[in-house]
Parts: structure tokens; C-alpha cells; sequence
């Protein structure tokens, strides 16, 4: 009856002194292992409740504890500090919506209340000094066997200096968002005037040698620049109406170069309906129009091909000739010198790592290979 007594006063240490083997004894033996087993319970809660308070005291995320009316019970020094307070004494019995506002402590609460938890709650944190910073809430609701409300428990993180980050990063896309529309839109209206008076040209050449097909190339020139000059609000445009404005593009310098130009255009069906950036493919293929009449042997070779690579739609833009890495700054202006990096920027903003935009030589032919997501994948912060 002694030890029962000290087990019930917290002496865990003490024990029966056990002598015999009668069952007096074997209840003294039984009694001093409840005793070790206690002990080693209690030895083990201590240590858990100091790892606890070790976590509780030096955490950087704001810990608290509040009743269901949103009254702050118990808040370590983290959350101290984010309120602008000397110490957790300071904060206590206040209300979280004196910390985060009337309305952001009553939608915490009420959502606390509807679903148990809350998680990614931003709040504008209110410090003591009047100050304003940005928090983020995650907290949970405990029950009793009943079902009642009867504690909440979260943290607080204080995401000021992330959010201003993100939003310089987000402002910093819009701006490199916005250089790159500027860029497109040069690119639509900055014809090269070269190629146009090229047109004319054969336009004043075949009204002399074979007038019937005059029709045909004003046809082809007006579906041409009307592609061109034309825009969407997306900057979106299926890759059936690119490859249409290509094939006009190829038919006005196929006047032009005659014998000296070959030209393919290939795209299966069930793909037109894609929607690809707007003039992706156009100054590529002028480029291998350009640097291929400079490098190959003629008659100048340019395939123009499309098909599906799993997710992902595969455009090939292949010329005989040799790869010319920059436009020679006499180019610069002309179209072609803003076109490949414009392209560049552009897949990344609309699909963001999710694209391939492959430059070289391969077989002899001058290769550049264009893949994007076949369907639905276009970055939500993209054009």
C-alpha cells in the first residue's frame, strides 16, 4: 500500500522489496514492474514534452493555440515577434482577428468551423507598432468525442519578402511579355521591303510571258499578308492557317527563283486544329529561303513538315545549304534578325520549359526542329 501511495504522489522510484516466491512475493515483483513501467512512461513524456517546447520555443514559423471564439491561449516568441511584440505575454487573450484583421479571422474561423481545417490563408498580418506585413495561416480544428469545437491550432509564416519577390518576377515576365509582343508586332508590319518588290517584279515579268497566272500570285500574296497583318488577342493561331500562310510565303518565291527553288509543305489532318504562336514558323523559313540561297547548291531544297511526337507536335524546317548562326548586322531590321530570338522568347512564355527549339546541321541539311504540347498546356503566365 506504501508504493501505491508513492506511485500515486509521482515517487516512481520507489519499489517493494520482494523476498520468497509465495504470491506476496510475486505481487511485489508485479507491483515493481507497473512501478519500471511508469517510470520509463514518465521518463519518456518528459523528454517528449521537452523536444516540444525546444520546437515550440525556437521555431521561426509563429505557433498559437486559440479557443473557438479565435482567443489566443497560447503563442510562442515567433509569432510574438511577427505581431511586433516584445513577448508571447504581450499577445496573449488577444483575438487572432486583432492580429489579421476582422475579416480574415472571421473567414479563418468560419472555415475552421464548415471544414476543420485551413490551409494557405493570406492574411496582412497588423503589427504592434501599426506596420503591416504578409502572413500565411495553416491551422486545424479539435473536436471532442462529441463533435464540439473545443481548440485550433496553427502556424504563421510570415511570406513578405517572398511575395514581393514573386510579384518582381511576375512584373518582370509582364514587361519581358509586353517586349515580345512590341518585337511581334514589328515582325508583322516589318515586311522585308526587298521581298515585296521581288513580287512585284514577277508580277510585271509574268504579265509579259504568262499572264493566266497572274490571278494565282495575287491570290497567294493577299492570303500571305493577310496572315501576316493579322492578329489574334491570344497571339494563338492554328498551325493548319501557319502552314497555309507558309504555303503562299513558298508559291510567291517559287515565282521568283523558279527552277532554282524546290519547295514541300506536309501537315496531316488531324493536327490543323493545334494552336501554335502566332508567325512561329514564317521567319524560319524565310531565313532558309535567305541563307540557303547564299550557301547551297541549286536548285535550293526547303521541306517544311509537321507530325505528332507523342504529346508533343514535332515542325521540321529543312534546307540544303549550310546553318548561319546570326544574322549579319546588315540583316538587323529586316525581319529576320528579331524573328529566331522573338520565337525563342515566346515558346518560352506561352509553354515555359515544356517546348524544344533545336538548331543545326544534320545529314547536310541545314534542321530546325520546333516541338510543342500537343493540347492544353499553355503557361498561365504565357502570351
Amino acid at each position: 500500500m506504501d508504493l501505491a501511495r508513492d506511485i500515486e504522489a509521482g515517487r516512481l522510484d520507489r519499489r517493494v522489496e520482494v523476498r520468497g516466491t509465495d504470491e506476496v512475493a510475486h505481487l511485489g515483483r508485479g507491483l515493481n514492474a507497473m512501478a519500471d513501467s511508469l517510470e520509463e512512461s514518465h521518463a519518456a513524456l518528459e523528454e517528449a514534452e521537452r523536444l516540444y517546447r525546444g520546437i515550440f520555443e525556437n521555431a521561426v514559423e509563429g505557433i498559437f493555440i486559440m479557443d473557438p471564439d479565435g482567443l489566443l491561449l497560447n503563442v510562442n516568441p515567433a509569432f510574438a515577434r511577427l505581431a511586433g511584440c516584445e513577448g508571447p505575454g504581450e499577445v496573449l487573450g488577444t483575438n487572432i482577428a486583432d492580429h489579421c484583421g476582422t475579416d480574415a479571422g472571421t473567414l479563418l474561423l468560419g472555415e475552421l468551423r464548415r471544414s476543420g481545417s485551413v490551409r494557405g490563408l493570406e492574411v496582412d498580418l497588423v503589427r504592434r507598432d501599426g506596420t503591416t506585413r504578409t502572413g500565411i495561416i495553416y491551422a486545424r480544428a479539435d473536436h471532442d468525442r462529441e463533435g464540439a469545437l473545443v481548440r485550433i491550432q496553427g502556424l504563421l509564416n510570415d511570406i513578405t519578402e517572398k511575395k514581393e519577390i514573386e510579384e518582381e518576377r511576375h512584373r518582370a515576365q509582364e514587361a519581358q511579355r509586353r517586349f515580345v509582343e512590341a518585337q511581334l508586332e514589328t515582325l508583322r508590319y516589318q515586311i522585308n521591303p526587298h521581298f515585296l518588290f521581288n513580287v512585284l517584279n514577277s508580277l510585271d515579268a509574268l504579265s509579259k510571258t504568262d499572264p493566266g497566272r497572274i490571278t494565282e500570285l495575287v491570290r497567294q500574296l493577299s492570303r500571305y499578308l493577310r496572315a501576316t497583318l493579322s492578329s489574334r488577342e491570344s497571339g494563338l493561331t492554328p498551325l493548319e492557317r501557319e502552314m497555309s500562310m507558309i504555303e503562299s510565303y513558298l508559291s510567291l518565291e517559287k515565282v521568283r527563283f523558279e527552277g532554282d527553288l524546290s519547295v514541300s509543305v506536309s501537315m496531316p489532318e488531324e493536327i490543323g486544329d493545334t494552336m501554335v504562336p502566332e508567325l512561329l514558323v514564317q521567319p524560319i523559313v524565310e531565313n532558309a529561303v535567305k541563307h540557303g540561297m547564299k550557301t547551297s547548291p541549286l536548285p535550293l531544297r526547303v521541306d517544311v513538315s509537321c507530325r505528332v511526337a507523342g504529346e508533343y507536335v514535332r515542325i521540321e524546317i529543312r534546307n540544303t545549304g549550310k546553318w548561319i548562326a546570326r544574322d549579319a548586322p546588315a540583316d538587323a531590321g529586316k525581319g529576320g534578325g528579331i524573328g529566331l530570338e522573338n520565337i525563342r522568347k515566346r515558346l518560352q512564355l506561352t509553354y515555359g520549359d515544356r517546348h524544344v527549339l533545336e538548331m543545326g546541321e544534320s545529314g547536310g541539311r541545314v534542321v530546325v526542329t520546333v516541338e510543342i504540347p500537343r493540347r492544353g498546356d499553355k503557361n498561365e503566365k504565357g502570351l
